[in-house]
């Protein structure tokens, strides 16, 4: 699919919950991919699909980030995030590496797919780049909104800071569980 069938594809996402979630897919999207910023994938109804009428039922997109750790953690919960250990060269760590789930969305226009569907979606496919690269946290970044929070939390992810950051985002942490990353290279 050309840039411009592209753009007049995703033109038709609309999410009246959160206008930056739109505005990325409308204005950033192709610019982050072409840059390899970030990947964005969409989930599309392919049951009532033909070439030209596609119906975008959700998208989100990931990318490599950098969890900044609250100085508050102990070395204990530095050392479970990380895996192996809090301190490297003899100084707590401040930083991991993370895959982040950079937007996530769906079409306020159809109701065919849930959040818990669409987090699914989007977990294959973070798990698809762990299984290459390695990795075991993911991360999000979202608005202090009750029903957001809630649901984040109800599928494993757990706030890092109590209060929103100078964007006015509270950041989510999840470790992958054994099962999941589990290699079968080795």
């Amino acid at each position: 699919m050309g840039e411009d069938k592209t753009k007049s594809f995703i033109a038709n996402f609309l999410c009246k919950k959160d206008e930056d979630i739109e505005n990325f897919l409308h204005n950033k999207a192709i610019e982050f991919e072409s840059k390899g910023k970030s990947r964005t994938y969409i989930v599309y109804d392919e049951d009532n699909a033909n070439a030209d009428d596609l119906h975008i039922l959700g998208y989100f997109s990931l990318a490599i980030s950098i969890l900044e750790l609250p100085e508050r953690y102990s070395n204990n919960k530095i050392k479970n995030l990380d895996g192996i250990s809090s301190k490297k060269h003899g100084e707590k760590l401040k930083r991991l590496p993370a895959i982040l789930i950079g937007q996530f969305g769906k079409n306020s226009v159809y109701n065919e797919l849930s959040g818990n569907d669409l987090m699914d979606f989007c977990l294959s496919k973070v798990l698809e780049g762990q299984r290459i690269l390695g990795g075991r946290i993911v991360m999000l970044e979202c608005k202090n909104e009750p029903k957001l929070i809630k649901f984040y939390k109800s599928i494993g992810f757990v706030p890092v800071t109590d209060t929103p950051d100078n964007n006015s985002l509270l950041v989510f942490n999840r470790i992958l569980r054994f099962e999941e990353i589990r290699s079968t290279d080795i």
